[in-house]
Order: C-alpha cells, then structure tokens, then sequence
C-alpha cells in the first residue's frame, strides 16, 4: 500500500494531509489513546456521521462535547499539547497563492493557528481521518473524504 495525500477544503482553503509512516502514525494512535481514554467512545458514537468536512464542521461541538470531560480527566496540559502537535508536526500543507500559481506550503503550526483555534480542530479531525480511518474502527465503511475540484491554469485566477 502507498501512502496517499487526501485534499479537503475548509473556509475556502485547501489543505493536503500526506499519511504518516507506519511508525508515527503507531506512536500518535498510542497517544491518542491514552489520552482520550472513555472519550474515544464520543468520537466513535458521532465518526459515522461524518461524510464530509461540512459534516465535521458542524459535529465538531458535538465531538468536543462528548469527549472534553474524560480526557480532561486523562491527562495533563502538557500531554494533550503534545499530541496536538504531533498530528500537524509533518505532513500538513495549504494551498497559497503567489503570483497567480498555487503553491502548497507547509503549515506552520505556532503561526498559522494565531485566532482560529476552530479550524485547528476541524483540521485535527480531517487528519485523523486520513490517518487512522476513524468510521473503520466501528467497521463503517460509510464515510468518505472529499476531493476539491482539481485546479486547473484558467481556474487559479
């Protein structure tokens, strides 16, 4: 199996997330984990609901809801930066564009979430997605990622 880059679109953006290696992917799945504890099953129950981006955006309140009280009791401030960071540490790019091109730049996590922290998470959700095929953990095959429309020369201005 190759690794596979996934697009979605979010406020207008378009966002790229390559698949982990094996192995970073293993450690984060580990963190995630530990640190979500009870709260994987909040994520569970509402996963299959999710067939886009627009699906996560508005279930996104319901998720946090579900799982905000069993990982604060899981966890410190430190593990649950650290397992932030790790999702976006690699492999997260956006779409900008210079000079009439579109050019995929990396995400700068400590700048680029300067007053969005909203996007931060439906980011976050669209990079476990890709990543650990959430809805297959219930066995649902349901859910699926959304490509963007493919860009072309005349599209970009």
């Amino acid at each position: 199996m190759s690794v596979e880059q996934k697009k979605t679109v979010i406020d207008g953006v378009t966002y790229s997330v390559t698949q982990l290696d094996a192995v970073s992917a293993l450690k984060i799945q580990t963190k995630l984990v530990k640190v979500l504890g009870g709260g994987i099953y909040g994520i569970l129950e509402n996963i299959d609901k999710v067939k886009s981006i627009e699906d996560a955006s508005k279930l996104t309140g319901d998720i946090l809801k579900a799982v905000i009280p069993a990982i604060a009791n899981n966890f410190d401030d430190d593990t649950a930066t650290q397992l932030v960071l790790s999702l976006f540490e690699r492999n997260v790019f956006y779409d900008r564009v210079i000079e009439g091109q579109t050019v995929p730049t990396v995400l700068e996590f400590e700048t680029y979430f300067i007053g969005k922290p909203q996007l931060m998470w439906k980011l976050a959700l669209f990079i476990l997605q890709v990543n650990f095929s959430m809805g297959e953990l219930k066995g649902s095959n349901s859910h699926t990622i959304e490509e963007p429309a493919e860009m072309t020369p005349d599209s970009a201005s």
